[in-house]
Formats: structure tokens, sequence, C-alpha cells
């Protein structure tokens, strides 16, 4: 496979490692989020809905490393689709992945590498938080950490998520 993604495929993920906690990275994006999707879920005693999330109070700093992406099944099994896209993931990933499946754009060995952290969430029931690195033309290897949230139509049955994924911020070099 080549290192490189072509103009219909998202970008190469490497295998995620989940952590506990997400490492430094831009903006504290996925930190902010999920205290704000902690906050959501408690205050509303279920899994909040797409119609629950409140972008003023999410803040700015998810947006852009943002997607929706709702769980879908037919005859030949289960795939996600790609509601919505943020500006910066876009960039970071090689494309705009709105309005289309894991189908559409993921080739190969990477499928079960960028749906594990969703299958992980489904089945614990739970936000994920993951460590990886996403190939770009431009960035090769880049790391970054994923941040991965279950949302809910009716409160109680998983049927989509939210997904952060943002680049980790490098460590400053010992007395530079």
């Amino acid at each position: 496979m080549s290192e490189t993604a072509s103009s219909n495929h998202i970008a190469l993920y490497s295998e995620p490692a989940r952590v506990d906690e997400p490492p430094i990275h831009h903006n504290d994006a996925i930190g902010k989020f999920d205290r704000y999707w902690l906050s959501l879920h408690q205050a509303l005693g279920r899994f909040p809905s797409r119609k629950d999330l409140d972008p003023v109070a999410m803040g700015p700093a998810a947006l852009p490393w943002m997607l929706l992406v709702e769980l879908r099944e037919d005859e030949d099994g289960v795939f996600f689709y790609y509601r919505l896209c943020g500006t910066e993931l876009a960039n970071l990933a090689g494309q705009d992945v709105t309005g289309k499946t894991t189908r559409d754009v993921i080739v190969g060995g990477n499928v079960q590498v960028i749906t594990e952290p969703y299958l992980y969430t489904f089945v614990h029931e739970q936000p994920s938080f993951w460590q990886t690195a996403v190939f770009h033309e431009i960035y090769h290897w880049r790391p970054v950490v994923r941040g991965v949230w279950p949302l809910s139509n009716d409160g109680g049955k998983i049927d989509m998520f939210v997904n952060l994924t943002v680049p980790v911020q490098s460590r400053p070099k010992a007395g530079g």
C-alpha cells in the first residue's frame, strides 16, 4: 500500500493506542469538549443527541477538528457515514469527507485503524481517547490524538459519534 492517499481516499492513520487522558494537543480542544460532553451527559441523564450539541456552549476550539459520524448498517454490514467534517480536520486528513461513508474513503487495512475507536466507544458506552499518527503528503507522519464520544437520537442506543482528531503539540527542546 502506498504511503500517500489518493484524491479519493483519506490519509492513512497509524495503529491507534488507547489512552486514559489525551496528551497535550492544539487548543486543548479534546479536553474542553470532553468537559462539555460530560456536563451535558450528566444534565440530561442520558447520552446526548446531535440536537443537544450547542456550538456556542462547546466553544470554538472543537469545531474545526470535529467529525459527526453516524453508525449505519445494511445488508453488507456496519459502516459509518460522515455527517460533518471540520475544516482543520479536512486539511489534516487530505479531504472533506462530509456526506461520504467509510466505504467511500477508506482503503484496505486502514478501515480497522480508523473504525476501532468508534467500535470501542460503542461497546464500552463511554468516551475514549487514542494516540495515533496521520500521514499527509506535506506533513508526512504527524502525531494526533483522537477523542470519540457517543451520541444517541433516542438517549439510549448509540447511533452517532463526535470525533475530534487534533495534532499533538511538540514538546519544547531542553534549553531552548
